[in-house]
């Protein structure tokens, strides 16, 4: 566990466990209560766990939830979004963390210490079991949360376009411009899934990679050098692409590394040689 700013209070911490304690003898719904604060005013299904949600806590979900700390983890409870003692999940592959009153609270009595003793603990969302307590992990979150996070969802677009499928005997080599190629893994996966290549041009800055992508491709590769040298009168002298991959340096946006620049400085801003070439 480890202790935590808290970013808010809850707004009634008895009024909630009231409430809770009318969910536990059946006289009361939870999908009538905010599960975050207790509030009574809700105004949407909690994203992540059976539950409701109101519009104060919805905007500190949207702020805060996935706000990290230079351990790595989120800064505030999974459900509520606050909480002064947090859990810290033991899962490698989870970041998540669950404060103490909503774990005693929802879960149960002596749950928080329970899981402190557990080592490792798996949280409330990586545990195979979906029902906790009162907390019962919703089946469809990954949806529900990519709904709530996308601030125009209630806005109506057209279909989506989908196109029938090219029959194998009428499929042709792409072209594929690959930005920051490294080793040429592109091609190689490429390869491995039988997508045939008419031409691979490549992105790469780094001498020894180069050499590797050479010699393993042997010479099939175009190498243009630095991304920040393509102009668009190159990419229509050597397309047109069907493809376009590759993935940027992350050092100086990896939360592992303290000295890290972000997305506007070092090389974080090589993020936005897509867009320029894209457009």
């Amino acid at each position: 566990s480890a202790e935590k700013a808290k970013i808010r209070e809850v707004i009634d911490e008895g009024t909630r466990e009231r409430l809770i304690y009318e969910i536990k003898k059946k006289t009361r719904n939870i999908e009538d209560i905010c599960i975050s604060c207790g509030s009574l005013n809700v105004s949407l299904e909690h994203p992540l766990f059976v539950g409701a949600m109101c519009q104060g806590c919805k905007n500190s979900f949207l702020e805060c939830a996935y706000q990290y700390d230079d351990d790595g983890y989120q800064s505030y409870c999974t459900i509520c979004c606050g909480g002064r003692e947090v859990l810290m999940c033991g899962n490698n592959n989870c970041c998540r963390c669950f404060c103490v009153e909503c774990v005693d609270l929802l879960v149960g009595a002596g749950s928080a210490v329970a899981a402190i003793n557990e080592d490792p603990w798996n949280c409330y969302m990586c545990g195979p079991r979906s029902t906790y307590g009162l907390l019962r992990r919703r089946d469809d979150w990954p949806c529900r949360l990519q709904l709530f996070f996308a601030n125009n969802h209630e806005q109506e677009f057209e279909p989506a376009k989908l196109y029938p499928p090219v029959a194998a005997e009428k499929r042709q080599p792409i072209r594929v411009l690959s930005l920051f190629d490294g080793i040429a893994t592109g091609l190689l996966v490429l390869k491995d899934l039988g997508i045939q290549v008419d031409k691979y041009v490549a992105s790469e800055v780094c001498e020894d990679s180069i050499t590797v992508g050479m010699v393993r491709h042997q010479g099939r590769i175009m190498y243009v050098g630095d991304v920040r040298n393509v102009t668009h009168k190159h990419i229509e002298e050597w397309g047109p692409f069907d493809l376009v991959i590759g993935g940027s340096p992350c050092n100086d946006l990896s939360i592992v590394n303290p000295a890290r620049k972000g997305l506007y400085e070092g090389t974080g801003r090589l993020f936005f040689e897509f867009y320029r070439l894209l457009h």
